[in-house]
């Protein structure tokens, strides 16, 4: 059985750890997996532009959303 992990990637000195921290969700479902990423992610895009003072929309037509350095993604952790 495949189990996926939610694994939080962060940039430092110009490089993406794709598993900066000890975090972890893990799912049987891929799908589930995705969704929960999907949902932490909007969140971080939600709250970096409630603190530089925009609603969400300006905060992605800004671009100021792809200077974020920091996101969550789902890896395969056993077959």
């Amino acid at each position: 059985m495949k189990t996926y992990k939610i694994a939080h990637a962060k940039k430092l000195a110009n490089r993406w750890d794709l598993e900066f921290s000890s975090y972890g969700e893990f799912f049987t479902d891929e799908k589930k997996a995705q969704e929960e990423a999907t949902l932490k992610n909007n969140k971080l895009m939600q709250n970096s532009a409630d603190g530089n003072g925009m609603d969400l929309q300006e905060f992605i037509d800004s671009g100021r959303a792809n200077e974020i350095e920091e996101y969550y993604h789902v890896i395969e952790v056993t077959e």
